[in-house]
């Protein structure tokens, strides 16, 4: 088999091959398949070709087009005169739903003569078969083989592009076995390779799409929301089931923290204790990580050898692959492979480490703004409730027979919201909002509020003020909640019969509903200066009775439920 490696330039990415030829070229992404379609047909028009791309997909259409534009700077010119076309698969393959080996066979032949007529040299074309269905996918192998006897025998080279996408182990041997010539991506570079025998191309193209396996497991490893810690182990094992490194299973990954001079190891695999112990710490400069973290490059070694510094009893003849991880120009840390004595250095395998070194400090990068995020939220929430319970004091010195309601009916109020199954963001807020519904009471006089008699209506209109106060001194206050809306709301009633605003219905807040229902039950169950304390059940009488009158229907089930099936209990 002949293979030649070529750069990815404009110039000889295929561009000049001569007629009879049949190549097949397997693409990974978009970019591949238009980094050999522009200087392929631009060579084409060049030479006087005539040109033809066949495809399904509208955006390879669209953007393999404007980027032959931009390389040509004729190229209106040749697609005004019709020297270049672009063809979907409906217009050519198929017919009333059907592959139709013969009727395209002939539409080769009558597109060659006519473009040989208009005094073209022949024809260039290149067939994206993203199209074809698992029903049509024999019919297409048959017609690879009639297209190998047309070619041979007229002005035609022709290039089929497939994703390795859409295509298994078996499909790749097929197509590979029925062209003259396949084009994989090795790296950066592209090899042409003369199928002499299929099985190396069928192996070179098996490793890369191995290689994209193993890419993908990394990618959608990165994207869960796992420990830490355990992710590091995870992508230990994905890199030691590559049979290039399994033979020596053992790995770490260090990382860099508060003093940036020292390597600490956070995960590991087969890990020997004495080894655990020798290298948990390893200052940079020191041994292989050390080394690639100083340098940032890739250290190897395929033995013991003066670079490994640190040393331990019982250690045996191994080598390395110690590689840097490094994010904006950053040294992160040092991924660690150990490999058998005698390994042989490859540079595939240290571009392929190294692309699992770059997706791991993205994801070290964005674990520890998590982290940081999380403390900054997490003091947040306790200045928040810091200020709230401050709040909360002050309005129970003014009461002291109210001391403690608001944080009942916070707790009842919570456990309703969740055995309704709100999110925990809709909780938390409740759990603020309660603790702080009777805010406004700060500015009822603590003569009316522990008056041991019947207050007066005037009495009562002051106390009914209470919302609206409370919602002034908060509505500045940028809470991840609407907590000053709650506040404000917590008195309305369903039939619209309730204050300061007479809403009813849709339009008064689900959180302020509940914290309704748990304040009418909480105050009823406790003392007040002007009556003794009613039954809890007395408490759930009325709450049942006006039922989607003064309640919401729902919140007054779950809070029965609570009590009854629950066994919830004030505290």
């Amino acid at each position: 088999m002949e293979k030649t490696a070529v750069k990815k330039t404009e110039n000889n990415i295929i561009s000049d091959i001569p007629w009879g030829t049949h190549l097949c070229h397997f693409y990974q992404n978009k970019k591949d398949l238009i980094d050999v379609l522009v200087p392929y047909f631009k060579t084409g028009l060049k030479n006087n070709e005539f040109c033809i791309l066949f495809t399904s997909e509208p955006v390879i259409c669209k953007e393999g087009e404007e980027a032959i534009r931009n390389a040509v700077p004729d190229f209106d010119k040749y697609l005004e005169k019709g020297q270049i076309e672009i063809i979907f698969h409906d217009k050519w393959y198929i017919e009333n739903d059907l592959f139709n080996i013969q009727r395209i066979s002939n539409i080769w032949i009558n597109k060659l003569n006519q473009a040989l007529l208009k005094g073209y040299d022949g024809m260039r074309l290149i067939n994206n078969p993203a199209w074809l269905a698992r029903k049509d996918w024999k019919s297409f192998v048959d017609y690879e083989d009639e297209v190998n006897k047309i070619i041979s025998e007229h002005q035609i080279k022709t290039v089929c592009a497939y994703s390795l996408d859409k295509c298994d182990q078996s499909e790749i041997v097929k197509i590979v076995s029925r062209h003259q010539f396949t084009l994989i991506k090795e790296g950066d570079k592209w090899e042409y390779i003369k199928n002499d025998g299929y099985k190396q191309v069928e192996t070179k193209i098996q490793q890369n799409y191995d290689d994209q396996i193993i890419l993908n497991k990394f990618l959608h490893l990165s994207q869960t929301n796992m420990v830490f810690n355990e992710y590091l182990e995870h992508t230990i094992d994905i890199i030691l089931s590559i049979p290039c490194f399994s033979s020596s299973p053992r790995g770490c990954i260090f990382l860099i923290e508060d003093n940036t001079e020292i390597l600490v190891m956070k995960a590991g695999r087969n890990i020997p204790s004495q080894m655990l112990k020798a290298c948990s710490q390893v200052p940079l400069g020191k041994c292989l990580c050390g080394q690639a973290a100083l340098t940032r490059k890739i250290q190897f070694s395929n033995c013991i050898d003066k670079r490994h510094s640190v040393m331990y009893k019982a250690i045996t003849p191994h080598g390395h692959y110690c590689v840097p991880i490094i994010y904006d120009n950053k040294v992160l840390g040092v991924l660690n492979l150990h490999l058998i004595h005698g390994h042989i250095r490859n540079q595939k395998e240290e571009n392929f480490l190294q692309a699992i070194a770059d997706t791991l400090a993205g994801v070290i990068v964005r674990k520890k703004d998590e982290e940081q995020l999380i403390s900054t939220l997490g003091r947040l929430r306790e200045a928040i409730n810091g200020t709230i319970q401050a709040i909360v004091s002050t309005v129970e010195t003014r009461d002291p027979y109210t001391a403690g309601h608001q944080r009942r009916v916070s707790d009842l109020a919570r456990s309703i919201a969740k055995e309704m199954c709100l999110s925990e963001k809709q909780i938390d807020g409740i759990r603020i909002a309660g603790s702080v519904h009777d805010l406004g009471k700060i500015s009822v006089p603590s003569e009316i509020l522990t008056k041991p008699g019947k207050i007066t209506d005037m009495e009562f209109n002051i106390i009914k003020t209470h919302p609206q106060t409370g919602y002034n001194i908060l509505k500045n206050i940028d809470f991840p909640w609407p907590i000053a809306q709650i506040i404000l709301q917590h008195h309305e009633r369903e039939n619209g019969s309730g204050y300061p605003g007479g809403i009813k219905g849709k339009d008064i807040l689900l959180e302020a509903k509940i914290i309704a229902v748990a304040d009418v039950v909480e105050a009823m169950a406790s003392h007040r200066p002007y009556r003794a304390s009613y039954s809890i059940k007395k408490a759930l009488k009325e709450i049942a009775s006006n039922k989607g009158i003064l309640y919401d229907p729902d919140v007054v089930d779950i809070c029965q439920k609570l009590f009854t099936e629950k066994k919830f209990k004030l505290k």
